[in-house]
């Protein structure tokens, strides 16, 4: 079989005394019939040896990682990391603890997780070279790891995790030996770094965007679950398993409602479409019903993803859509409410609708395909911009300079009376449009308060 190569990868080949071979994700996505991006190559040579061929090319190269005998091979249009063949030895898990270099492909390929990233392709001879026999289980969409899959997990426990990427993304089957290892071995996942935890979950909720495979990111979190990873990495959700709701609401339990809204929602909304009822089996459990759950749920979720080490603003954004998603459950608040929250939540204001959405069919009893109380925030916003409804303090007509010469204003309280007059002209509009009555009212708001000049 002929794989689609780079001119340039091509001349770099033609350097090496050695075949150079292009490796792992590349040659399984193309034999696949994909377009891979990415292109790791690996060859006999040590780093050592390649470096000294390259300065007699149109080739640079700097070292990755010296351990692992890794290094970033440039040219003008694209950079390749290199990895010579290895043998590698684990003592702590998770990482190897010793690299040795060997002359043996198939030695390098059973260090490998799956035989499906385990072929190989010359580059320069142009041919498939299969060590495990991946070639077939690529063929069968078969995910097998390259040996025993109790050693490959006890090696890194994110295989786990990997294990149901890949299965998911690549709608593959994992082989009997590899789940039932998977789950016997689940606890390996507590010596992982949260970090490295957080990157691979990103992967899965949205991996099915990474080959178009429908629910993908469902399928990998229930392989999660299957495995015994999901109740250690989330325990907060799995603690809602059996947890009945009003059946005339919903058809399924708390997690599995979870998991359907996961399933029913668009990418960019997939955290907070985890973590939104987060908090339902904690304020089942304490209180005896779910009310108030949706606060809750944003303490919770500021907790869970803080100790997964999310990004601030990630944190933020997700906790806002996870307290905010019963807003206008029942499509019956007034307009200056409405307005009001829009004031304060215009940036999450159509992530929170798409949430609200999943949320709906999530629950197993969807009868239509709108949900008018969600589509009002929209029909809401779009009202506000077309008639130039100021949204921040900075677009008003008056700033904080042209407060001081009023009286009873002190400096200290400009800003506060700045935000009372930016609510005021969201709920009631045309009457403070321009500047000499947005002024009067920065005064009468002044003569009402209890300050005084200091």
């Amino acid at each position: 079989m002929r794989i689609e190569i780079s001119t340039e990868l091509k001349k770099l080949a033609d350097i090496f005394p050695v075949p150079l071979y292009a490796v792992g994700g590349f040659v399984r996505d193309s034999v696949l019939g994909y377009n891979p991006k990415d292109v790791d190559i690996s060859s006999s040579l040590t780093p050592e040896e390649v470096t000294s061929l390259i300065p007699q090319s149109e080739f640079s190269v700097k070292t990755g990682s010296k351990k692992l005998l890794t290094l970033i091979i440039k040219t003008e249009n694209a950079a390749y990391e290199y990895t010579s063949f290895r043998a590698d030895s684990y003592t702590s898990g998770h990482r190897p603890s010793s690299v040795t270099p060997c002359k043996d492909i198939t030695v390098d390929a059973a260090r490998r997780d799956f035989t499906a990233n385990a072929v190989y392709y010359d580059i320069k001879n142009e041919k498939i070279v299969d060590p495990l026999n991946g070639l077939d289980d690529i063929k069968n969409k078969i995910l097998r790891t390259t040996r025993s899959p109790y050693e490959v997990f006890s090696e890194d426990g994110l295989r786990l995790m990997r294990l149901a990427r890949f299965a998911a993304s690549l709608d593959f089957t994992p082989s009997p030996d590899a789940l039932s290892a998977a789950k016997e071995n689940c606890r390996l996942i507590d010596e992982i770094s949260k970090e490295r935890i957080r990157d691979e979950l990103d992967k899965i909720l949205v991996c099915d965007t990474t080959y178009n495979v429908k629910y993908a990111h469902y399928n990998g979190l229930k392989i999660l679950d299957e495995i015994k990873v999901f109740e250690r990495i989330l325990p907060e959700i799995t603690l809602g398993k059996g947890m009945a709701q009003r059946s005339d609401y919903h058809a399924y339990d708390v997690f599995e409602h979870i998991m359907q809204t996961v399933k029913a929602s668009s990418a960019d909304v997939r955290l907070a479409a985890l973590m939104h009822d987060v908090a339902k089996p904690k304020m089942k459990l304490s209180t005896g019903l779910f009310r108030g759950h949706d606060r809750e749920g944003g303490i919770m979720t500021r907790a869970v993803l803080s100790s997964l080490r999310y990004p601030s603003a990630v944190i933020e954004e997700t906790a806002r859509l996870v307290e905010n998603h019963m807003f206008n459950l029942n499509g019956d608040v007034r307009k200056n409410t409405m307005r009001k929250f829009l004031l304060h939540n215009r940036d999450i204001a159509e992530k929170l609708v798409k949430l609200k959405y999943a949320d709906y069919y999530g629950s197993g009893k969807a009868t239509a395909n709108t949900l008018p109380s969600a589509d009002a925030i929209l029909t809401e916003l779009k009202e506000m911009e077309e008639e130039n409804v100021p949204f921040t303090v900075s677009e008003l007509e008056v700033s904080g300079t042209d407060l001081k010469n009023i009286p009873f204003l002190p400096e200290k309280y400009r800003g506060k009376a700045l935000k009372a007059l930016l609510e005021e002209r969201v709920l009631y509009g045309s009457p403070l449009t321009d500047k000499e009555k947005q002024l009067e009212f920065i005064k009468n708001y002044a003569r009402r308060q209890l300050w005084t000049t200091e």
